[in-house]
């Protein structure tokens, strides 16, 4: 890790997860293991990378991974709005600014840091707030 320094931040050495987790004090995996899989209010429910709504159904313990199920957000046909992250996929005006992935079918991708911006958004109004761009390597991008 003294070696690697700054590149262990800037994501240009991996770490292998074995090691994450050995180093990982034991109050912090704690908090990780006890993470909601979702937020859900009257407005909206907010995901990390993905959601099937059959997940509600499911007992909290679940060991379920929703980024990895297949269809999300394109098949999406629930009623609640469901804002996610984790998938890359912003739009972008014609000045090249990331925007949301919103979707008629009541999806809200909010991954725009690739493109160098944090994106969060409000509901019910939906209204957009976004940093100002981070300077980074495009190359990566």
């Amino acid at each position: 890790m003294e070696r690697a320094g700054s590149a262990l931040l800037t994501g240009e050495t991996p770490l292998p997860y074995e090691m994450f987790f050995d180093l990982l004090p034991s109050a912090h995996l704690q908090f990780l293991q006890n993470l909601a899989m979702y937020h859900r209010t009257k407005d909206v429910a907010c995901v990390h990378g993905d959601f099937p709504l059959e997940l509600l159904l499911l007992p909290p313990d679940a060991n379920i991974f929703p980024w990895e199920m297949d269809g999300f957000p394109d098949q999406y046909r629930g009623e609640d709005r469901i804002v996610y992250g984790h998938w890359g996929n912003a739009d972008e005006d014609r000045n090249g600014w990331p925007l949301p992935c919103v979707r008629p079918n009541r999806t809200y991708g909010i991954d725009t840091i690739a493109k160098g911006v944090l994106t969060a958004m409000r509901f019910p109004d939906g209204k957009i707030f976004q940093s100002e761009r981070y300077p980074f390597n495009r190359a990566r991008a």
